[in-house]
């Protein structure tokens, strides 16, 4: 599987940023090439500086990796984070395995593909991979509603919304490695494939899984998470959103 032919743009340029071990400083670097970017990442996979990718792409010559200069998206992801003192306070999951049954248990109840994942060496990353780009807008408008998806019913899933709806994320590309514990070093690797997903199918099935939320009776919480219904607010927003988009639109 190529990951980045499935999860990038094919068109514009493309971001790495560099976390430096000691200063924890970012540098960013900006690639006019796709296949440029793919050979930076491997010649940097042994650095000990932390290694991460925007995965988007963006318009030429960007004056720095931000909302306003994102050109393209061709994934939605979730990043999904690991730990006892987290898992405690009721914001991640103790294990990687626990966080792999959550997300397979929020895609059979809401009937969504099956998405790829990649360890991130101490969390998990879900992408579902679209056949098709899609605008920031158009991005933006699906991304939302599986914010909201993600923080309602029974099977409540604890990803970190700020990277949800950000299409200017950073993530950690596969075949890099995690030195965010220092003397622990993990590796970042895809742990399952997944489907190339249809924009319109993918944002029509969130949009009927909200609906029918909003009208099914109150949900008994999660055994094992805390208080998962969102405010009714959030729901009325999320439901409140434009109607998908057309299907000349999913470019």
């Amino acid at each position: 599987m190529d990951f980045y032919l499935r999860i990038l743009p094919q068109s514009g340029g493309y971001f790495l940023a560099l976390q430096n071990a000691q200063t924890g400083r970012f540098s960013h670097h900006y690639f006019q090439e796709f296949s440029a970017l793919k050979a930076a990442v491997e010649n940097l996979a042994g650095e000990a500086a932390q290694v991460y990718f925007a995965p988007a792409s963006f318009v030429a010559e960007p004056d720095g990796r931000k909302q306003a200069n994102v050109d393209q998206l061709k994934a939605f992801w979730l990043d999904i984070d690991v730990g006892v003192e987290k898992a405690e306070a009721g914001k991640a999951y103790q294990t990687q395995e626990q966080a792999i049954a959550a997300v397979d248990d929020f895609c059979r109840t809401f009937d969504l593909p099956s998405p790829i994942l990649v360890s991130s060496g101490y969390g998990i990353h879900v992408y579902w991979p679209l056949k098709t780009t899609l605008s920031p807008r158009e991005w933006r408008r699906t991304a939302d509603k599986l914010k909201s998806l993600t923080d309602y019913g029974p099977t409540r899933l604890l990803a970190d919304h700020s990277r949800t709806t950000d299409f200017a994320s950073l993530l950690r590309p596969p075949g890099t490695i995690n030195r965010k514990v220092a003397g622990a070093p993990k590796p970042v690797k895809i742990i399952r494939d997944g489907v190339d997903v249809d924009c319109l199918e993918f944002e029509t099935g969130i949009g009927n899984a909200l609906r029918s939320l909003k009208s099914a009776p109150t949900s008994l919480p999660h055994p094992s998470l805390p208080n998962p219904r969102p405010s009714n607010a959030l729901m009325e927003n999320a439901l409140a959103m434009p109607k998908p988009c057309l299907a000349e639109t999913c470019r």
